[in-house]
């Protein structure tokens, strides 16, 4: 299987801290922001096949965009098996 790389929207940091310590023993790379803003930033720069939005950090606007991102850019990144 592929690596991942993560990028974790998180607001709070006590929360990123637990949540990084958690997702690193499963996945390749992760990295934290903590506003949205920097989160359409960190998705390309890091190639994130992962998103963890903190819900209360994300407008739905937010979510709508993280959810088309892969589409929003065909070929952005490849498919897994191709």
């Amino acid at each position: 299987m592929q690596p991942l790389n993560v990028v974790v929207l998180q607001s709070d940091p006590r929360t990123t801290e637990q949540l990084l310590v958690t997702l690193e023993k499963h996945f390749n790379s992760i990295h934290a922001v903590r506003a949205p803003e920097e989160l359409w930033q960190a998705i390309p720069k890091y190639r994130a096949q992962v998103i963890i939005l903190d819900m209360e950090a994300s407008s739905l606007a937010a979510v709508q965009t993280a959810a088309g991102v892969s589409t929003a850019k065909p070929g952005l990144y490849p498919q897994a098996g191709g």
